[in-house]
């Protein structure tokens, strides 16, 4: 997150373009073609195609907290270039599935998180190769 702030801070994930070598280039372009040129190197062990961290910042038992969320999921070797569908697409039907089922603990307009017990929903993201990992 810290870079992906940056990145716009310096104005490369907008419209911005820059002039180099008499050519000009959209800037979030660029970043996006170099980070995905050295992907495979960025994450430690293998290869990834979808990379998504949440940060949340408050308080936890009365102290200041930072908590950070990691996602990982099968190499690209194995979902290709459906990682994007599939890290969206897992998590939207075990939400589906969990509501056929009746296991929604509240009901009206309300974010998922607010909706279902978090332990059993990763627990079914996991089953299906997808990992997350919490960082306090």
């Amino acid at each position: 997150m810290r870079a992906l702030r940056t990145f716009a801070d310096l104005g490369l994930t907008g419209e911005a373009t820059v002039d180099l070598d008499g050519q000009t280039i959209p800037t979030r372009k660029f970043l996006r073609a170099h980070i995905l040129k050295h992907a495979a190197n960025f994450c430690e062990e293998g290869e990834w195609a979808f990379l998504l961290n949440v940060e949340v910042l408050g308080q936890l038992n009365g102290r200041a907290s930072r908590i950070e969320y990691f996602s990982r999921h099968p190499a690209r070797a194995e979902w290709g270039t459906a990682a994007t569908a599939m890290m969206t697409g897992i998590p939207a039907s075990i939400a589906a599935q969990k509501l056929a089922r009746g296991e929604v603990s509240r009901t009206g307009v309300l974010a998922p998180e607010a909706c279902f017990e978090p332990a059993s929903f990763f627990a079914e993201l996991a089953a299906r190769g997808i990992i997350i990992e919490q960082r306090v």
